[in-house]
């Protein structure tokens, strides 16, 4: 009972690999690489343009600007570096921004725990005199 039939070859790897969301394979090398990203980082091939469309929301221009001043100040500047719709001055732009906008939020800061230590101060003697 020996079979005489060729064995069929194992299908490629790239087509046992279930689709993840938010990735895609590259067509050139294979690998597994986010679906935002315009080139493929193992073996540098551009994507289709249509790939800055898939971009997540925290990655558009006005969220990054809308969590930067309301929320997370200059910890936003990886979603400005990261960010596949953004040109790289507007890049600069944002991050000078950001420098400004963190050392304006300094110094009020500072002038803030001044007042409030002057302020304290001044309680603590006035109260003090009458003990």
């Amino acid at each position: 009972m020996t079979d005489t039939a060729e064995p069929t070859p194992p299908a490629p790897a790239t087509a046992s690999v279930p689709p993840v969301p938010g990735r895609v394979l590259c067509p050139r090398c294979g690998h597994t690489i986010d679906s935002w990203d315009n080139f493929c980082r193992y073996c540098g091939r551009p994507m289709k343009a249509r790939a800055k469309s898939n971009a997540p929301w925290y990655y558009e221009p006005l969220w990054i600007l809308v969590l930067s001043i309301a929320v997370i100040g200059p910890l936003a500047l990886p979603l400005v570096w990261k960010s596949p719709k953004l040109t790289r001055s507007a890049k600069w732009g944002f991050t000078l921004f950001h420098v400004i906008y963190t050392a304006m939020l300094v110094y009020v800061l500072w002038f803030w725990c001044l007042y409030m230590w002057r302020l304290y101060s001044t309680l603590t003697q006035d109260f003090g005199a009458f003990r």
